[in-house]
């Protein structure tokens, strides 16, 4: 059966303080993907917007812009992105997490255990002969992982650079 979501009556819960703060150092403990609005008429979908690369849930078949409606069976209408972020992670290790999406017409259920990884706040690739830095959003791996981006698109000969801040 599907749980309604729990109400903050507009405070920040407790289990969402959690979540900001394990997620911003980096070390987390959940199945791997961001959850993004987006927008469909009047009304906006909760959808994948990211899968973190060797994360749960990179190998679960999960794909980007799956429409997101239950996380362990908790119906996410009406609900905040960062509350339904703050439902995926601080998982224990090995613990099983049915993420319910909708994907074209079809209604899938994904079971997929939350497992320890790193969060990557930045990544680098090559667009032609110029460099392409995205921060994907800012924690305390940043400091650490802008130099080495750079430094891997200088080796790669770049021409020029693009540093991508949206969405922080």
């Amino acid at each position: 059966s599907v749980k309604p979501p729990a109400l903050t009556h507009g405070l920040i819960a407790p289990d969402v303080e959690k979540a900001k703060s394990q997620h911003a150092s980096g070390n987390l403990c959940s199945i791997g993907i961001n959850v993004a609005l987006l927008p469909v008429g009047s009304r906006y979908n909760m959808v994948v917007g990211d899968i973190i690369p060797g994360s749960p849930a990179s190998k679960s078949g999960l794909q980007l812009k799956d429409i997101i409606h239950t996380i362990d069976d908790t119906f996410l209408g009406g609900m905040t992105s960062t509350r339904a972020e703050a439902m995926l992670e601080n998982r224990a290790e090995g613990t099983i997490v049915k993420v319910g999406v909708r994907r074209g017409d079809e209604m899938l259920e994904f079971k997929i255990p939350a497992a320890p990884y790193r969060a990557q706040f930045v990544r680098a690739r090559m667009l032609g002969d110029v460099g392409l830095i995205r921060i994907m959003e800012f924690g305390d791996g940043v400091q650490q992982d802008f130099p080495d981006a750079l430094e891997g698109l200088r080796k790669r000969k770049a021409k020029g650079l693009i540093i991508d801040l949206r969405g922080n």
